[in-house]
């Protein structure tokens, strides 16, 4: 079983993403779907989800004083 949630759908032009979480893992995939056809058009697996956290998630700064 997995919860899923969608973006508001005015908010984008052409596609929107569906996150879908696992509720027994907690791993998040991200599920692009067309706006005229509803269908997925690219599907991000959680292993990529997670690089592209890591990717904007700043790195902690130690400065001495």
């Amino acid at each position: 079983m997995s919860a899923r949630f969608q973006v508001e759908r005015t908010q984008l032009n052409y596609t929107y993403p569906e996150f879908v979480i696992d509720e027994r893992t907690g791993q998040v995939r991200v599920n692009l779907i067309d706006m005229a056809s509803g269908q997925v058009v690219r599907h991000i697996p959680p292993t990529e989800v997670n690089k592209i956290v890591q990717s904007y998630t700043p790195v902690s700064r130690h400065t001495s004083r």
